[in-house]
This record gives structure tokens, sequence and C-alpha cells, in this order.
């Protein structure tokens, strides 16, 4: 990622603040997860890192995208089995 570190660090609590927004018991998957622009300004540079923040959280499956309809949390991935991964003992 090209920029400054005060981006990094803005994209980095945006992350931080979905994942504790994920983490509440009343967060279901499927469930919009979106962050305002007034928890960080209204500004540019925060806009800038909320999309890098949402790239990185879908990157990592934290969150879904859909087009035309925003992101959702992910539902959680159900562990692999060796069978799965065709692992031979």
């Amino acid at each position: 990622m090209s920029g400054t570190a005060g981006e990094a660090t803005r994209v980095e609590q945006v992350m931080a603040l979905v994942r504790e927004r994920i983490a509440t018991p009343h967060a279901q998957p499927r469930r919009p997860a979106h962050v305002s622009a007034r928890h960080g300004g209204s500004n540019g540079i925060f806009q800038i890192a909320v999309v890098e923040a949402y790239d990185r959280l879908v990157a990592e499956r934290v969150i879904r995208s859909r087009a035309g309809s925003g992101f959702y949390i992910a539902a959680p991935l159900a562990p692999l089995s060796l069978a799965q991964v065709g692992a031979t003992p």
C-alpha cells in the first residue's frame, strides 16, 4: 500500500473497529458490516482508509462484498478435514 504512516494507522483503526463490531454478541453472519464516516471524520483520507480496510477484511474473509449491496459479516468457515484437502496418511 502506498501512502503515509498516518493512512496506515487509519486503515488499522477501521479494521479494528469492524472486527470489534463483529465480535459483539448481536453480530451475526450475513448482517451488514459498515463504518460510518462520523467515526473518523468525513475527509477524503478517511474514506480512502475505509476502502483499504474493507479490501483487506474481504481478503482475510472477515467480511464479504456484494456488488451494489454493501459489505456483510462473513459466516465462519468450517475447519477442513484431511479428506477434504486430499491428504494421505
